[in-house]
């Protein structure tokens, strides 16, 4: 009966455990591929996320690009042998970016290639691709890790992976609700318990990395002028968390 009591609270404590988020890339990998991978993938342990967006250009081969946490080892060492299995062998497990891609904490990046694939020429059509508004975008200066989802047709939801030291793991809870661009470049965020919406300025930028240029885009909070007081009453604490800066940005 103890031994019972034991697996069944061992159980609950791995129920309640947040799951990593695997941003899979997918525009090398025919469907069929991408499903086999999905399937495989253990759901509880593991959120799979796909992105359309272009491979970094210094990855060449499957490649993982992770933020570390305090289990992300042992995960990532149990996602690399489910892969190996199907037959993507990852050449680098990278620590935090890969040219200018990087993850929060509990967040990865999963590059992989079929077999036989050939890099396109320089000149490709990569090269002048536009980031897509529909997106997720990673806050830069928020208190906790925290990812900014927009999607279609006006829907957003705020993902935020705040780590907690009694269970020694990341809790993860959401804000939904609806979003709109006016102008091209006013983001308006609103939720049903906030007075008003939240504005952030939409900017475009370009900049020298160490491996060659980036560009991306960015979603700047407006200062409101007022007091965190008055600011809660307005919205919520929940909403003065998320108040940050969030950007995506590709290399060029």
């Amino acid at each position: 009966m103890q031994n019972i009591l034991i697996i069944m609270i061992l159980l609950f404590i791995a129920s309640c455990s947040s799951k990593t988020q695997v941003h899979l890339y997918t525009n090398h990998l025919p469907q069929n591929k991408v499903n086999e991978v999905v399937s495989a993938i253990d759901k509880s342990s593991f959120n799979v996320i796909l992105n359309r967006l272009p491979y970094p250009n210094d990855i060449n081969d499957n490649a993982i690009v992770y933020s570390p946490s305090l289990n992300s080892r042992d995960r990532l060492n149990a996602l690399m042998a489910v892969l190996s299995k199907l037959g993507f062998n990852i050449s680098t497990a990278s620590l935090i970016s890969a040219n200018n891609h990087s993850f929060t904490e509990n967040n990865l990046g999963l590059y992989l290639f079929p077999e036989g694939y050939v890099q396109p020429e320089a000149n490709s059509i990569n090269n002048t691709y536009q980031i897509p508004l529909v997106n997720e975008y990673g806050a830069t200066d928020c208190q906790d890790a925290t990812t900014l989802y927009l999607k279609e047709p006006d829907e957003f939801i705020i993902e935020i992976n705040k780590w907690d030291d009694k269970k020694e793991d990341y809790l993860q809870s959401y804000i939904e609700g609806k979003w709109r661009l006016l102008n091209d470049d006013f983001l308006h965020l609103t939720h049903p318990s906030w007075d008003k919406s939240l504005v952030f300025k939409k900017s475009h930028y370009k900049r020298n990395e160490i491996n060659g240029i980036s560009k991306g885009v960015q979603f700047i909070p407006l200062e409101l002028g007022v007091s965190d007081k008055v600011f809660t009453n307005i919205y919520s604490n929940e909403a003065k968390a998320i108040h940050c800066t969030y950007s995506i940005s590709l290399a060029l």
